[in-house]
């Protein structure tokens, strides 16, 4: 009973002690932004409370639309080497040689909290995207997808995909996709439109910490694509979908579950499709490299595609990606296909502001 007592006291100690250095952190940090960040960003984040001080507009940190998109990595890289350093305005002063890296990553931690609606996912969720998963995080983004196939003894198709996603609200995202190819028919080879999609995805559940989401959605594909010319299915097709997603440092894992349902004999031509993508984050440079690898089927067909992404700009707002999807069963019904994909977040500047 003594001892059953004295450890309850000692974990009891152990928590108070836990609690007083997290307020001391906040405290700290509080500290260091009202000193060295709120005469530029404004007492709350928002530097349209103070005088401006620079030519270019700074960071509000209050506007949680545009700051719980980022990841605190990039907000890391900015406090410790000043603006220029993720392709922002020289304007923005480094403090690596004031601060150490504590007290950076508490004014991190900090500058997350000015967002005072908490409904929004955190930014550390905005994972690099796989090149045919589903990212579980809301993007406003412009990706170009293209892909050549190759099988042997047959000349090769090219296809190519242009998807548009836009964010809305704190949680929801809808994206359309323009699909284009370019196929043999047997009969000579065939170019044009595929079959347009349109699709709505939600997030229903995101941790503070940033380490695990889970969204929903659902999609339609229309018959725009003409069937008999092997550009299109020549049928409606709705999928609904869960992505989730878990984040581990510079690792992650994302995964995508879906089902399609054709208009005509939705049951018997049903389709259940499926991926999963494992990546890491060589660098921790804005302009990363990622490696991963993504495991994608449909039914009984499964494909395994090694890929490697790279931010082509220090705003991360331009990524590239490129991959080999390699058939792992049924390989007779697919092909081995070069794949990759051009992106651009519009939400960020491509040019350094000055």
């Amino acid at each position: 009973m003594i001892l059953r007592l004295g450890l309850i006291i000692v974990a009891f100690l152990m928590s108070l002690s836990h609690a007083t250095a997290a307020q001391m952190t906040n405290a700290m940090a509080s500290t260091v932004f009202r000193e060295r960040c709120a005469g530029c960003h404004g007492p709350t984040g928002d530097p349209n409370d103070v005088t401006p001080l620079t030519r270019v507009q700074p960071y509000d940190f209050s506007k949680c639309s545009v700051a719980s998109a980022e990841p605190d990595a990039a907000w890391i890289v900015a406090v410790r080497d000043g603006g220029p350093a993720v392709g922002l305005s020289s304007e923005m002063p480094a403090f690596g040689k004031e601060l150490n890296e504590e007290q950076i990553r508490a004014v991190v931690e900090y500058l997350r909290s000015l967002c005072l609606d908490k409904g929004w996912p955190n930014g550390n969720l905005n994972l690099p995207r796989p090149i045919f998963t589903e990212k579980a995080f809301p993007e406003d983004e412009v990706v170009v997808l293209p892909a050549i196939s190759h099988r042997r003894g047959v000349p090769d198709d090219a296809q190519s995909a242009v998807i548009v996603e836009k964010r809305f609200g704190q949680r929801n995202n809808v994206e359309i996709e323009f699909p284009f190819a370019s196929v043999d028919s047997g009969a000579g080879r065939e170019r044009g439109f595929g079959d347009l999609e349109l699709a709505v995805k939600r997030v229903v559940f995101a941790d503070r910490a940033g380490t695990r989401i889970l969204s929903c959605g659902l999609e339609t594909a229309f018959p725009t694509g003409n069937a008999s010319k092997g550009l299109g299915e020549g049928t409606t097709r709705f999928e609904s979908f869960v992505a989730a997603a878990m984040a581990f440092g510079r690792a992650s894992l994302q995964t995508k579950l879906g089902l399609e349902l054709p208009k005509s004999n939705p049951w018997e031509n049903r389709a259940f499709e499926y991926g999963a993508y494992a990546g890491y984050d060589v660098t921790v440079d804005p302009k990363r490299w990622t490696v991963g690898i993504e495991l994608t089927g449909e039914n009984k067909e499964l494909a395994v595609t090694p890929q490697v992404r790279k931010a082509l700009v220090k705003t991360n707002a331009l990524a590239a990606a490129i991959g080999m999807q390699i058939p792992v069963t049924e390989r007779s019904e697919q092909d081995l296909r070069i794949v990759g994909y051009l992106l651009w977040d519009y939400r960020e500047p491509v040019l350094r502001r000055r």
